[in-house]
């Protein structure tokens, strides 16, 4: 049976092997009998163990990257999902690749999905399957992404310049601007434009940019020359452990999806809670947080729970 893909809610309980199931209210609602959390944070694939045919899941899409100039908003921070006991039993090896962080404007490096040089970059979605192909993804090789059995989280969009409005990523997390909230999503490299999912990032002022939007919350609006505040991500509660150590060897609190702080005159917005990065500050790497203005966007993860029982 095909997978559907995650929609704009945050939380889903899916057995694929028999039918589609519904969708939970809480965090805490998780499975029981799960193995230690498997934090995937590099590399492209993952072997199925023998006695092993399901596993929970968590998709967190990379941060959008920060606007460009003084006064830049943040990015918006990636989309997390999780999905529960997600039937792995028609394949012993899956492909992954982890979103990327978007690049500040001013960088322009066409990895991904950017509007100019001030305006920054998309962060990549986090995706999961028994296709290959996820593992060497770019826009222009799946674009759009129209494979129903990938499993996609999608990556925050990116923040505005001063002056200017900022962008979703397609059905990405909210983005920070310089002149207005976030609206519309940019999707395909030019192809097409549509609405996202994720929450708007918070207006900017004359001298301050907004806060990124995450998955469930917008970012708040920028104040005379200060910066606005990034979105706090969704807390997943447990069986998460506190912390668990990034691709940058640094420990950190498992929380994701955090918008990032917009620039202001003399003070910058604080990135949100899930690695959102200050104003100027970077997102922080395998959060998926929105980088802070002018900061780039922190890349995905994925967590893997095997069922043991």
């Amino acid at each position: 049976m095909s997978i559907r893909r995650a929609s704009t809610s945050y939380l889903h309980s899916l057995d694929n092997s028999l039918s589609f199931g519904t969708q939970k209210r809480k965090y805490s609602n998780v499975s029981a009998g799960l193995g230690p959390a498997q934090f995937l944070i590099s590399g492209s694939t993952w072997t199925k163990p023998t006695n092993v045919n399901y596993i929970d899941i968590v998709l967190v899409g990379g941060g959008g990257g920060g606007g460009q100039n003084t006064y830049a908003g943040g990015g918006g921070g990636g989309v997390v999902t999780y999905i529960k006991k997600f039937y792995v039993g028609n394949a012993n090896t899956w492909y992954y690749q982890l979103g990327f962080g978007g690049d500040a404007g001013g960088t322009n490096s066409g990895v991904g999905i950017s509007d100019t040089n001030s305006w920054g970059e998309a962060g990549g979605p986090t995706m999961f399957g028994t296709n290959s192909s996820v593992s060497s993804f770019t826009y222009s090789s799946l674009n759009p992404i129209n494979d129903p059995t990938i499993l996609v989280s999608p990556g925050g969009g990116g923040g505005g310049p001063g002056g200017n409005f900022g962008y979703f990523a397609g059905t990405g997390g909210g983005s920070g601007n310089g002149a207005g909230s976030g609206s519309w999503g940019r999707l395909s490299n030019d192809e097409f434009w549509t609405t996202g999912h994720g929450f708007n990032g918070g207006a900017g002022s004359g001298a301050s940019g907004g806060g990124g939007g995450s998955s469930t919350e917008t970012g708040s609006a920028g104040s005379g020359n200060s910066g606005g505040n990034g979105a706090s991500g969704p807390d997943l509660l447990a069986p998460l452990p506190a912390t668990f150590v990034n691709s940058a060897s640094n420990t950190i609190t498992t929380r994701f999806g955090g918008g990032g702080g917009g620039a202001g005159a003399s003070v910058n917005g604080t990135g949100g809670i899930g690695g959102g990065g200050n104003g100027g500050s970077v997102g922080t790497p395998n959060t998926g947080g929105g980088g802070g203005g002018g900061g780039n966007g922190g890349s995905g993860v994925i967590i893997i729970w095997e069922h043991t029982s």
